[in-house]
C-alpha cells in the first residue's frame, strides 16, 4: 500500500505517549481532604457523576464558564478562604487551575490531591444530588434511565423523538432521505 519502508527506529510497540513531547503538565498547589475546610469547592466531573457523589458542599461547574460562575459562587460563599478544584483523579483540576485563578479575584486556588478518588479512598462522606449547581446539567446527555424520577416519562419522550425522526428529516428539507421498504 505504501512505498515507504520504515526503519527500525521508526517503529515501536510501546504505548502512545500520554502527552506530546515537551509538554509541561501544570502543577498547581494541592491540598489534602483535611485542608478543604473554609474553601469554595468546585467539582469538575460530569453533572451525572456529580449527582451520584461529590464532596459535601461542592459546587458543580463547567470549566468554560469560570469567568462568570466563580464570581457568582463567591458572592454566595463570601467567607471562602480559597478555591479548591476537584476532578476524578486531580488531573483535570490541575489543567483548570489557571483559569480558576484568573476568575478568583486574587483568592488562592488549589486542587484536591488525588481528586475524588483520594476522597473516596479516605472513606470520607459524599453528598448526592444536584445540590449546588453553578451551571445547568447540560454537559452530558442523560439517557432516560439516568433520571432519578419520572423515568417512564423520560423514556416515552425519547421514544416519541425517535419515532418522529424520519418525519423531522422530511420536514427539514435539507437532507435527501428516503425510507427503505423491503
Amino acid at each position: 500500500m505504501l512505498d515507504h519502508q520504515p526503519a527500525a527506529g521508526e517503529l515501536t510497540t510501546e504505548a502512545e505517549p500520554r502527552f506530546p513531547k515537551g509538554f509541561a503538565q501544570p502543577s498547581p498547589a494541592t491540598v489534602s481532604p483535611k485542608e478543604i475546610d473554609g474553601a469554595l469547592v468546585i467539582d469538575l466531573d460530569t453533572s451525572l457523576k456529580y449527582r451520584d457523589g461529590h464532596v459535601p458542599g461542592a459546587w458543580f461547574a463547567v470549566r468554560a464558564g469560570f469567568a462568570k460562575t466563580i464570581p457568582e459562587m463567591l458572592k454566595k460563599q463570601p467567607q471562602a478562604k480559597r478555591i479548591v478544584l476537584v476532578s476524578p483523579d486531580g488531573e483535570i483540576a490541575a489543567f483548570a487551575a489557571g483559569e480558576a485563578a484568573e476568575a478568583a479575584g486574587g483568592l488562592p486556588v488549589a486542587i484536591l490531591a488525588g481528586g475524588m478518588k483520594a476522597w473516596r479512598d479516605a472513606g470520607l462522606a459524599v453528598e448526592t444530588g444536584h445540590t449546588h449547581m453553578a451551571d445547568p446539567p447540560t454537559d452530558v446527555w442523560y439517557r432516560p434511565y439516568d433520571n432519578k424520577q419520572d423515568v417512564e416519562a423520560a423514556m416515552r419522550q425519547y421514544l416519541e423523538w425517535e419515532v418522529d425522526l424520519v418525519p423531522q428529516v422530511k420536514r427539514d428539507g435539507d437532507a435527501n432521505f428516503s425510507v427503505f421498504k423491503p
